[in-house]
């Protein structure tokens, strides 16, 4: 019986321990060995769950926060920035570390890419109609409306079977009624507000599940139920959208804020030459 009990006492202290990866940076006078555990992982995964519409994957969200985190530490050794990096650990609000070091990484950015950002402003601003048509070709707009059938955050394997089943028999009562599809999802939906906002929807606030089938519906037809997260969802296609009424600021915000992207994360790939990095599990960032 003690065994038992010092197995349990132990046992939370053991999985908060678990180290995903290590990085250090080499260029730094004492360079030191980070740990990146499960932990804070899952922590700040399921802020990005809890505050984002369109969450990455796990591997995604931890190739992405990897990255941030050797932006911080070069940042912390960047000396026009930061005098003494241990200004870090001097830090205990775990809340308020994560509120600077997030500054940094932003200020990192804007000061190395400054130039490249600059030019890529202008370019947005000018892009011509032909290369704006040719971008929103490739992710329209979409007048939808849809009944979403949820399960429990965190489902097992019977919750998610018993959301696809009752789905499935709202999709087959669906398609046999003669009722507007407003009508039905009032009648269905477990989002009765959400799925007849009657506005157009772009690839940035539609779910990727969703926006591939949508790409390939007819207009006015009825999708059968598609898996998203939060559970299961059927999609009426009112209207594809045609490029003439497309708002084309957002077309050029949508190809300026991709091309940021792309220039962030080929700025902050190339400081991992800098570090040593050792991905010690990568089993446990499936389980996030």
């Amino acid at each position: 019986m003690k065994l038992l009990m010092f197995f349990f006492l132990i046992f939370p202290c053991f999985v908060k321990a678990q180290v995903v990866a290590t990085y250090t940076y080499l260029k730094a006078k004492k360079p030191v060995k980070k740990n990146l555990t499960l932990k804070e992982l899952q922590r700040n995964y399921n802020l990005i769950k809890r505050s984002t519409f369109n969450s990455p994957s796990p591997q995604v969200f931890f190739e992405d926060y990897l990255r941030f985190k050797i932006g911080v530490e070069t940042a912390l050794n960047e000396p026009l920035l930061v005098k003494t990096p241990e200004i870090d650990q001097q830090i205990t609000n775990s809340y308020l570390r994560q509120a600077f070091h997030q500054e940094l990484y932003k200020v990192l950015a804007e000061q190395k890419l400054q130039k490249q950002m600059k030019k890529l402003d202008q370019q947005s601003s000018n892009l011509s109609e032909r290369t704006l048509k040719t971008l929103y070709s490739k992710e329209p707009e979409f007048h939808i409306f849809f009944i979403a059938i949820y399960h429990p955050i965190n489902p097992n394997a019977n919750q998610i079977q018993e959301a696809k089943k009752r789905a499935e028999q709202i999709h087959s009562q669906v398609i046999k009624s003669k009722k507007p599809f407003i009508e039905l999802v009032t009648l269905y939906s477990d989002d009765k507000t959400n799925g007849v906002l009657n506005i157009n929807r772009s690839k940035a606030t539609i779910l990727p599940s969703v926006y591939e089938k949508l790409k390939s519906m007819k207009e006015n037809s009825i999708s059968s139920p598609i898996r998203i997260p939060q559970g299961f969802v059927i999609v009426r296609l009112n209207k594809k959208i045609p490029f003439k009424e497309a708002n084309q600021t957002t077309i050029k915000a949508n190809f300026f804020n991709k091309r940021r992207t792309e220039l962030f994360n080929s700025y902050f790939d190339s400081l991992k030459k800098s570090f040593a990095i050792q991905i010690l599990n990568k089993d446990l960032v499936k389980t996030l």
